[in-house]
């Protein structure tokens, strides 16, 4: 299964608007791994990652699809992961 974003936008490209989104966020579930060495012991990267994309979207007042979507989710799961407070 595909792992970099690039990756990801690549293989859904054939789907358009919301049928994209879709399988983008699903491939995104089916990659997490945060329950073999969850963060604090109870949460899941990618729904929180998800969760801020909706507030971000709304902030911004645009959905994203595509290359877009995939590279702000890989951003995002990565900064949280990475941020010293998580853990």
């Amino acid at each position: 299964m595909e792992r970099l974003p690039e990756e990801i936008a690549k293989r859904y490209e054939n789907k358009d608007g919301l049928a994209n989104r879709r399988a983008i966020i699903k491939h995104f579930r089916q990659l997490d791994e945060s329950h073999l060495k969850p963060i604090k012991g109870n949460f899941n990267v990618t729904e929180r990652a998800l969760r801020r994309l909706k507030t971000y979207e709304n902030y911004i007042g645009h959905r994203m699809y595509g290359l877009e979507l995939c590279l702000w989710l890989d951003g995002k799961i990565s900064d949280i992961i990475n941020n010293p407070k998580n853990w």
